[in-house]
C-alpha cells in the first residue's frame, strides 16, 4: 500500500483531525521535546516566524481537506517559504509537503485500523513497502511481516519510519494471516529517531476532559522536554513577580453561601453569559464555560474557589505571564496547556489559570489555582513562554 505524494480528497477525516490538533512551534522549541510530544507539533526548518508557521500549516490542512495536488501548493507557498529560507529549494519544499501530509494520513489509516470493530475483524497487521528504487533496506526487511496489532515491533515500526517514508500497514483478518504466514521471527530493525511511534487518542483529543480531571492530582504527568524545561530564568524574567489590585467587584459568591442556582446567576452577570471568549495579549481566545470549570470543581474538596471565578476573564486578558507547557503522561499521552498567571495584593496570593487545547486550535479553561505558596508558582513558570508583561 504505497500512499501518493499528492493529498487525496478521500482520506479519512481523523488524518484532517489529527493535523488540525498539531502546534505550531519554532524548530528550536520543538527540538527540545520528547519524540512523543513532537507528534503534537508542527515546525518548519528555517521558519521562525510563528505567522508564516501558521500560514504553511493553514495551507497543508487545506491541502488535506480538498485534496490539493504538490504542484498547486507549491506554486502558492512555494515563493513565501523561499523568502523566508533566502533561497528556492524544490527538494526541502517538497519534503515539507510531502512529510506533513503523509504523517497525516498514516495517523488517520491508524485511526481506523484501531477502531475496536475493525481489530475485532482484523486483528493482524501486515507491513506494506513499496519497493522501489527509494525504498530503505529498513523498510525493505520488514515488508509482509504479519504479526498480531499489539505486538512490541508496531511500537516503534509504525510508518512513517524515516522522512518520506510511503510505507504502510494493511490489516489481516486471521484467516489471511495464517495463509500468508504469521512472522515468526521478525527482523530486529529500528526506525530513524523521532519516527516509528504508535499514535495515541490524545492527539486527537478524545477524553480531553477526563485527562486534564485527573491529571492536577496525579503525578504521573511530567513535563515533556528531552532536556531540562526552560523556565523564567531561561527568559531573563524576574523571580518576583509584581502585585495587581485586586477588584473586589468581579468576587462572586460561592457556592455554599447562594447555592449552585444562585452562583451561577452572580457568574452570568460578571461574565456576561456562562460562556464566554476572552481574547488574550497574544490575540488568542480562551473559552471560559462555566459548565467545564464546575465539573471539575466537584470532583476536588470544597473550598470555595469558585467564589474567584469572576477574576478569570482579567487574568486571561490582563496576565503576568502566558506559558505553553507539553505534559506527557507514563502512558505515553500528550497535553499541551497554557499557564496565565497573574499576582492579586490580597494576601500575595498568585493566580494560576490552567487550559488545555481541546479541539484544533480551541483551548478551554478547566482549572485554576490561588496560592500563596511561592515555590509552587514558580515551579509552574516552566515551558515556552508565550508573553511576558515588561
Amino acid at each position: 500500500m504505497a500512499w501518493n505524494v499528492d493529498a487525496d480528497p478521500l482520506q479519512p477525516a481523523e488524518a484532517t483531525d489529527w493535523f488540525r490538533r498539531k502546534l505550531n512551534l519554532r524548530k528550536d522549541e520543538y527540538r527540545q521535546l520528547t519524540d512523543r510530544a513532537r507528534r503534537r507539533a508542527f515546525t518548519v526548518a528555517g521558519v521562525a516566524s510563528l505567522d508564516l508557521l501558521a500560514e504553511v500549516h493553514r495551507s497543508l490542512l487545506e491541502a488535506l481537506v480538498q485534496g490539493t495536488p504538490y504542484q498547486a501548493w507549491a506554486q502558492n507557498l512555494g515563493p513565501t517559504l523561499a523568502a523566508a529560507w533566502g533561497t528556492t529549494n524544490g527538494y526541502r519544499l517538497k519534503l515539507v509537503f510531502q512529510q506533513n501530509i503523509l504523517s497525516a494520513y498514516a495517523a488517520g489509516r491508524y485511526a481506523q485500523l484501531t477502531d475496536p470493530e475493525v481489530l475485532r475483524a482484523r486483528p493482524y497487521w501486515m507491513f506494506d513497502a513499496v519497493l522501489d528504487s527509494a525504498t530503505t533496506e529498513t523498510c525493505r526487511q520488514l515488508n509482509g511481516v504479519v504479526l498480531p496489532h499489539d505486538h512490541p515491533l508496531w511500537a516503534k515500526n509504525y510508518p512513517p519510519r524515516h522522512f518520506a517514508c510511503r510505507s504502510g500497514i494493511r490489516s489481516l483478518t486471521v484467516r489471511e494471516a495464517q495463509e500468508r504466514g504469521i512472522t515468526e521471527n521478525p527482523p530486529e530493525v529500528q526506525a530513524e529517531a523521532g519516527f516509528g511511534l504508535r499514535s495515541d487518542p490524545s492527539e486527537w483529543g478524545r477524553d480531553w476532559a477526563r485527562g486534564v480531571a485527573t491529571s492536577a492530582s496525579s503525578a504521573r504527568w511530567q513535563p515533556a522536554f528531552a532536556g531540562t524545561p526552560p523556565d523564567w530564568r531561561t527568559y531573563g524574567r524576574p523571580e518576583a513577580i509584581p502585585r495587581d489590585r485586586l477588584p473586589p467587584d468581579l468576587l462572586v459568591p460561592s457556592i455554599s453561601e447562594v447555592g449552585e442556582a444562585g452562583f451561577r446567576r452572580a457568574l452570568a452577570r460578571a461574565w456576561g453569559g456562562l460562556e464566554v471568549v476572552v481574547a488574550d495579549p497574544t490575540g488568542a481566545g480562551t473559552i471560559l464555560n462555566a459548565r467545564v470549570l464546575l465539573e471539575h470543581l466537584s470532583r476536588e474538596p470544597p473550598d470555595d474557589r469558585e467564589r474567584y471565578y469572576g477574576l478569570l476573564p482579567d487574568v486571561v486578558a490582563n496576565p503576568y505571564e502566558i506559558w505553553l507547557v507539553p505534559l506527557q503522561s507514563d502512558r505515553g499521552a500528550v497535553a499541551f496547556r497554557k499557564y496565565y498567571l497573574k499576582l492579586y495584593g490580597d494576601k500575595e496570593r498568585a493566580f494560576l489559570l490552567v487550559v488545555e487545547q481541546q479541539r484544533g486550535s480551541t483551548w478551554t479553561a478547566y482549572t485554576h489555582i490561588y496560592s500563596s505558596k511561592k515555590r509552587y508558582i514558580a515551579d509552574r513558570r516552566i515551558g515556552f513562554l508565550l508573553w511576558g508583561r515588561d
